[in-house]
């Protein structure tokens, strides 16, 4: 009996030792999707208001599994709060996509004007099984607010491009690169209107 008992120890031991190792936690980043902007001017346009919605802004990649349940992994995460990352991209996407440099996140300087001014609300931007899918309302406004806003409402969806943690920022940086592009092609659109006049 003696003598089974130190192997039975290194048996537990060795159990107990192989539960306590844990998997390696991942980071990931959102990562702007367009090209950068070209350095010649364009409008200056600032991002006056950003708001991602409370849900988003756990440290875990999470991932849809039904119309009102999530999952959040445990082992990846974002590098960042996620709001400050939708903040860093669509600037970057929205500065490509408009043709301009000139976008800034407020608050800006005082000698700094916008010509327009975007807010940006980020109802959903989640990856489900098979699509991520992003809702988004916004505003656009001349900066001398001399015009009423226009409102709009976004719901653009991709397909998953894959089931890891890299697949899902991949995924939701797409997302809101399509955004961008919807907000630039709305700002054209109202300063062509407003050249039309």
């Amino acid at each position: 009996m003696t003598r089974r008992l130190p192997a039975f120890l290194l048996l537990v031991l060795a159990s107990l030792a192989g539960c306590g190792s844990t998997p390696q936690t991942r980071w990931y980043l959102l990562d702007a999707v367009a090209t950068p902007a070209p350095a010649a001017e364009g409008p200056r346009i600032g991002i006056a208001r950003l708001e991602v919605a409370e849900y988003l802004l756990a440290p875990q990649i999470q991932t849809r599994e039904g119309p009102n349940s999530l999952h959040r992994a445990g082992f990846a995460q974002w590098a960042e709060p996620l709001d400050k990352g939708v903040a860093r991209v669509l600037l970057l996407d929205l500065a490509a996509a408009a043709g301009t440099e000139r976008v800034r996140l407020a608050p800006w300087p005082r000698d700094w004007v916008p010509e327009r001014e975007v807010m940006v609300r980020i109802q959903r931007l989640d990856a489900g099984a098979t699509e991520a899918e992003l809702v988004a309302t916004w505003s656009v406004q001349d900066g001398a607010r001399k015009t009423p806003a226009r409102d709009r409402l976004a719901r653009i969806s991709v397909p998953r491009s894959g089931s890891d943690g890299a697949a899902v920022a991949a995924d939701l940086s797409a997302l809101l690169n399509e955004l961008a592009l919807r907000i630039a092609a709305d700002i054209a659109a109202g300063d062509a209107a407003g050249a039309a006049d």
